[in-house]
């Protein structure tokens, strides 16, 4: 029997006509393994590390930008499932603040500031105890004195707030903080430039109340903001935009998440992440405290390292390491913490941009790229940068590899950015390349029916994401000849389909509901699915062939809707793109079910 024969009658919205490859987001191998013993790893990291030398050394152009004298930095670049990084890089200032007491040597437990790095150690806080609060409750549920009822009535009886005025705070919840969503002022006084001693009057501003002019958490000249005085000060200001309008950045919003967080636990800040995250991952060289000064880098000049941050501490005051902040992000990629689908959901965007390469989280700043790998897909870069006085910093998840990225700077903070995409670019390509390595080694070869039903699949790793169906027949039929036949798109001319597997991520541990006959007792199974391309035949000469077209005005043409085709189309309740690999107690492929045509294929 012919499958597609009977599928006229099957609903169906297949994939338009293409030229590039339209994997789902995610990732299109199973996840590399073994990557610090790999040569082509260890060779990255060597040539990688001559580079960088080579910068600070002042050999080229590049590096006159950077003052090595100055400017300290530890940089690690690690894998979720190995211990040690694959690549890790220090440099030490030549001249250092020798009157503070710091370290005279960076190493990996060397502690710096790390900015707004805090924000993401103050979200995991709050998903540690979600059970006891809800997302969508308002800010004043938890910090009072932001209400904009008085006297403790209720909402109806308050009178309206201005909303160009005042922000209507009633309506700001938890989550719209969280997400930079909540439109609320960037600080209270922590951006405030009318204490520097610059002529404002000569510049074209006026003259200001003294009562205008925040006297607390300005600087470290400054004393710490009271409670009251911060609260009150920060309320007086005026809103951005309304809740959930568009993502406008503030460091006060994890300020309040910090005084929410400490009603919903019943403990202050500081207490909360050293019992709950710091001491239960290990992290020894991280503080919301100053540490003793031996521990830290102070580079010269005013550094802020002793600057205490009081309210604003859950969003920037956090002291750590590159090794503390490497095993804090593989915490959060390994479900350390959380369960798997609280990190699934917590590691996507709550909002966009103007920018396209450019999402928001909570709180990560999601970068977007098609140019890391050769096959031109997306990958999502959830990063969080930092910066306080003469420290910068960035965290980088790449969760389709699982791997992460910890840079530290103390000194010339305008080079982290530059320093993530030169290790990006140099170690990505080679993580992508032994990935496909290992599929190719593990998946590829022909696998086979073994009753008497001419079916077979051979996989092939070539050029692309994904394993591609090279040929696949089932009782005779060849399924790609007649797939392009039925679902060719009107107009195409001939077409050809590209059919290859994506790993889902779900896998069964162990499988008890197949028999012997089939496969040799696997341990382990894995879900794949499928995409189906239709493509222009390379003998075609039809003039649609390509619609990623790059006028602005066709911009419903370039796009990549296979998420919108999966699970389709079904055939006696499985889809046609569903398929499960079976291993043995080794980790070997045995065997590739295609579960719409229920059929197991053993791999020879």
């Amino acid at each position: 029997m012919h499958l597609l024969t009977l599928a006229s009658c099957v609903p169906f919205i297949p994939l338009a006509l293409a030229v590039d490859f339209c994997p789902p987001l995610g990732a299109v191998f199973p996840l590399p393994h073994s990557l610090s013993n790999n040569s082509l790893i260890i060779t990255a990291a060597a040539n990688l590390t001559a580079r960088l030398d080579a910068l600070w050394a002042g050999g080229n152009a590049t590096a006159r930008l950077f003052n090595s004298t100055t400017t300290s930095l530890s940089i690690s670049f690690f894998s979720t499932h190995e211990p040690d990084p694959l690549f890790e890089y220090h440099h030490t200032a030549e001249v250092l603040n020798t009157t503070a007491n710091g370290t005279r040597s960076i190493a990996g437990d060397t502690v710096y500031r790390i900015g707004s790095i805090s924000k993401v150690v103050t979200v995991l806080a709050l998903l540690l105890h979600e059970e006891k609060f809800d997302w969508r409750d308002p800010i004043t549920k938890y910090v009072p004195e932001l209400s904009t009822c008085a006297n403790n009535k209720t909402t109806d009886d308050c009178t309206a707030v201005s909303g160009v005025t005042g922000v209507m705070w009633d309506q700001v919840t938890l989550g719209a903080l969280a997400a930079q969503l909540a439109g609320v002022p960037r600080d209270y006084s922590f951006s405030e430039i009318s204490t520097q001693p610059l002529p404002w009057e000569a510049l074209g501003f006026p003259t200001l109340n003294e009562s205008s002019i925040p006297t607390c958490g300005i600087g470290e000249s400054q004393p710490i903001c009271t409670r009251e005085e911060y609260l009150s000060g920060y309320k007086a200001r005026h809103p951005v935009y309304p809740p959930f309008a568009t993502p406008v950045y503030s460091n006060a919003a994890f300020s309040l998440l910090g005084l929410a967080l400490e009603v919903i636990t019943g403990r202050d800040y500081g207490t909360i992440i050293q019992n709950d995250i710091f001491v239960p991952l290990g992290m020894a060289h991280s503080s919301v405290q100053k540490p003793r000064d031996s521990k830290g880098v102070i580079p010269t000049g005013p550094s802020a390292w002793g600057f205490d941050l009081g309210y604003d501490a859950p969003a920037g005051g956090i002291y750590s390491s590159t090794t503390d902040l490497s095993a804090f992000s593989r915490a959060i990629l390994n479900s350390t913490l959380l369960s798997p689908p609280q990190t699934r959901h917590w590691l996507k965007p709550r909002t966009h941009t103007s920018s396209l390469q450019q999402s928001v989280g909570a709180p990560w700043e999601i970068l977007r790229s098609n140019a890391v790998t050769d096959d031109g897909r997306v990958i999502d870069f959830y990063t969080k940068n930092g910066g306080l006085g003469l420290y910068g910093s960035l965290m980088v998840l790449i969760p389709d590899y699982d791997l992460g990225l910890t840079i530290l700077v103390a000194g010339d903070t305008s080079i982290v950015n530059s320093l993530a995409r030169t290790v990006l670019k140099a170690l990505i390509p080679v993580v992508e390349r032994i990935g496909r390595e290992q599929a190719a080694t593990r998946y590829a070869g022909l696998y086979a029916s073994t009753v008497p039903l001419n079916s077979s699949i051979r996989l092939v790793v070539q050029d692309g994401p994904g394993l591609k169906i090279e040929r696949w027949i089932s009782n005779g039929s060849d399924i790609l000849r007649e797939y392009g036949a039925f679902f060719q798109p009107v107009g195409a001319g001939n077409v050809d389909v590209d059919v290859r597997l994506y790993p889902t991520g779900l896998t069964d541990t162990p499988p008890t509901r197949y028999g012997a006959a089939h496969h040799s007792s696997p341990v382990q199974d894995a879900s794949f699915r499928a995409v189906f391309q239709v493509l222009p035949s390379s003998s075609s000469n039809s003039t649609n062939s390509k619609t990623n077209n790059n006028s602005a005005d066709d911009f419903f043409l370039q796009t990549c809707i296979s998420w919108g085709g999966l699970d389709a189309p079904v055939y006696g309740g499985n889809a046609l793109d569903d398929f499960v690999f079976h291993f043995d107690r080794l980790g070997n492929v045995v065997s590739l079910e295609a579960r719409a045509l229920r059929v197991i294929l053993r791999k020879l």
